[in-house]
């Protein structure tokens, strides 16, 4: 049952240069939502906008038991669900978080470091072959950060370049973690300068689109207010390295329904139809507002 209070978006605008790259199922889409249990509503927007479909395969997937090994069988089953036809096409997203994420953004065992990435390599790898049509990448590489954006942080990043480079598209996460009463709107457009040139400039050295991914809620999970996010997502469209801007936009969303209403009273909790129809309504302006920052970016 609760499944289905979570829906999970991913939103992708491609240029026209690179959706060729892409292979995506319509050469009209420019927007893209994951295979999340969306309702007919969003379904008929999406049809209606000519937005198309992504797939994100999750750690569960990948490595189960969160020990840093990829579980081949586990791994196989899911993409053979997903893409079912060995001449299947589109886009995929591999989220593996954890400790071997944790292992890769610290590099603190250079013995563990390597042994995870290979492990990486290898899941790619095996992806690839497995339906070569699709074009595949990892979540939430380079690592983004928001306190130490130094030579450091660029050195860590830059040593991810094997598996990157083994990527058709590179998905960074650009995610707002605070507001701007918090730590001031300067720190946060530092933070999306900083970071989205970071993943420009590897893309650029290793020849692969960028497409961050980019989430409207705080790191309390509280919602960003609608304006500020649009914001955001302008300041992410405007930056460039070299003359060269993002050739992507992917956006996570989940309603967090569960989440956000068992912190009220239960006299005040909102139903899940009323929770629904608000979310809609906001999913689909967003989707609007960015179809039009991304139609301006393209004159």
């Amino acid at each position: 049952m609760f499944g289905k209070l979570f829906l999970v978006i991913l939103c992708v605008f491609v240029s026209e240069a690179t959706k060729a790259q892409l292979g995506s199922g319509s050469n009209s889409s420019k927007l893209y939502l994951t295979d999340g249990m969306f309702d007919s509503t969003i379904s008929n927007f999406a049809k209606a906008n000519g937005v198309g479909l992504v797939h994100l395969i999750g750690q569960a997937d990948i490595d189960p038991h969160n020990d840093m090994v990829l579980d081949v069988g586990l791994l196989k089953k899911k993409i053979l669900s997903v893409f079912p036809d060995s001449i299947s096409s589109g886009i995929a997203v591999l989220d593996w978080e954890g400790k071997a994420a944790n292992v890769l953004r610290t590099q603190n065992s250079s013995k563990h470091f390597e042994q995870v990435m290979d492990e990486f390599i290898k899941t790619i790898r095996f992806a690839k072959a497995l339906r070569p049509h699709v074009q595949w990448g990892f979540f939430g590489l380079p690592f983004g950060d928001f306190f130490y954006m130094n030579a450091n942080w660029i050195n860590r990043n830059q040593k991810l370049s094997p598996i990157l480079s083994q990527c058709d598209i590179i998905f960074p996460a650009v995610y707002i973690s605070y507001s701007d009463d918090q730590v001031g709107a300067n720190s946060n457009l530092t933070f999306i300068n900083k970071n989205v040139t970071l993943a420009l400039e590897i893309g650029d050295e290793i020849q692969r689109p960028v497409m961050p991914f980019i989430w409207h809620r705080f790191k309390n999970f509280q919602q960003i207010p609608a304006n500020t996010f649009y914001n955001y997502v302008r300041s992410i469209l405007s930056v460039t390295y070299k003359g060269r801007g993002i050739d992507g936009l992917v956006w996570w969303g989940v309603p967090f329904y569960f989440y956000r209403t068992k912190m009220l009273p239960f006299s005040k909790q909102p139903s899940y139809s009323v929770f629904s129809n608000q979310h809609d309504t906001f999913v689909m302006k967003s989707c609007q507002s960015f179809l039009n920052d991304i139609h301006a970016r393209s004159k």
